[in-house]
């Protein structure tokens, strides 16, 4: 495998041939495997399997590599232990963010997977900070494949394939299992600082047999794979913020809610400035919001959304048509709208379409 979409182009073809219902969707996804409530149901209340394939994986080598991460990220890595994890962002000058993180302490060597799948974007920023440090950066994300677990079931699931060791994941730690022989990496982390899932890391070339697995022991669990489409509903409800539609240079971590993966305790970081200016003097613009759309009709990203004196007071970021064809969204809006006197509305070809914003999780 010689480039990040090999091994997804190769896992696409396992699941479509293990899934023979499957729905294939875009850059080499499913959008669906099985139907959509039964994907819902499991992330919810049994067990959802999620791939992320194709996500970017850094490998960096050298004495000084937490010092730099350190140094050009939002939270404090500089003494992240041996088989441990921790998220960070990456900002620009302006605060604004270039990727979501995750950095993983593996013996000799650390893993950062970043949230978008543009590896050139996440390895360049980072290279381009790199002047005499003692640093090596490879692209590793065609040898590693990652799948997320979410559901009520996910801990009972995650415990009958890693023992006891399960109670080990705390803190950011991360268990080495063998699981049918496939060596795993598994860690507990928190969606939206609130929402548990499990990540296991296998070696690409383990992929395919891993799926497999999973798919072979599911009998004793409400366990189903998840496709975009499922998945994007769900985070839309919970709120969770994803590249590269809401994980971009238009927004800071204080406008998507990824502010608890900045560290305030620390010393300076590319963009740092801005970000405390924002949290000292309560300078925040913009708020993620829910969104429930008034209609059932058909609509496509880029949406605006106005005030009812036709005031620009925000963007549609995600949209999903979710359970009874009601649509649902994720929306950056101006604070000094937020008000529910204000009627608010977009637009689909010059007629007005009211919107009602919601809280997380968002009630359709």
């Amino acid at each position: 495998m010689n480039s990040a979409t090999d091994i997804t182009h190769v896992l696409k073809n396992t699941f479509l041939s293990i899934f023979p219902e499957a729905i294939p969707g875009s850059n080499g996804n499913i959008k669906l495997f099985s139907s959509f409530e039964e994907e819902v149901r499991a992330l919810n209340k049994g067990v959802g399997v999620r791939s992320l394939a194709g996500k970017a994986i850094l490998k960096l080598i050298g004495n000084e590599v937490l010092e730099f991460l350190h140094r050009i990220s939002t939270n404090d890595v500089k003494n992240l232990g041996v088989y441990k994890l921790r998220r960070t962002l990456f900002t620009n000058e302006k605060g604004r963010l270039i990727d979501s993180s995750f950095l993983m302490r593996i013996a000799d060597y650390n893993l950062l997977i970043g949230e978008s799948g543009d590896i050139r974007k996440l390895q360049s920023w980072i290279e381009k900070y790199i002047i005499m440090e003692d640093i090596t950066v490879e692209d590793t994300s065609n040898d590693y494949s990652l799948f997320e677990i979410y559901g009520a079931q996910s801990h009972s699931f995650m415990t009958m394939l890693c023992g006891e060791k399960i109670d080990e994941l705390i803190g950011g730690n991360i268990i080495l299992g063998d699981t049918d022989s496939i060596k795993t990496y598994i860690a507990k982390v928190k969606e939206n600082d609130a929402i548990d899932k499990f990540l296991i890391m296998v070696n690409s070339e383990d992929a395919i047999s891993f799926v497999k697995y999973l798919y072979e022991i599911r009998s004793a669990f409400d366990l189903k794979f998840i496709g975009d489409k499922s998945f994007n509903y769900f985070r839309i409800i919970n709120g969770i913020p994803l590249a590269p539609n809401e994980i971009n240079t238009k927004y800071n971590p204080h406008e998507i809610n990824l502010i608890h993966e900045v560290s305030f305790k620390k010393g300076c970081y590319i963009g740092q400035e801005v970000i405390a200016r924002l949290d000292t003097y309560d300078k925040v613009q913009k708020e993620l919001k829910g969104v429930v759309f008034k209609t059932d009709q058909e609509i496509e990203l880029p949406l605006t959304i106005f005030s009812n004196d036709g005031t620009e007071v925000g963007e549609v970021t995600s949209i999903e048509q979710g359970l009874d064809n009601k649509i649902i969204g994720l929306a950056l809006v101006r604070k000094k709208y937020l008000d529910t006197s204000n009627d608010l509305f977009i637009k689909i070809n010059d007629e007005k379409v009211g919107i009602i914003l919601s809280e997380f999780p968002v009630e359709e």
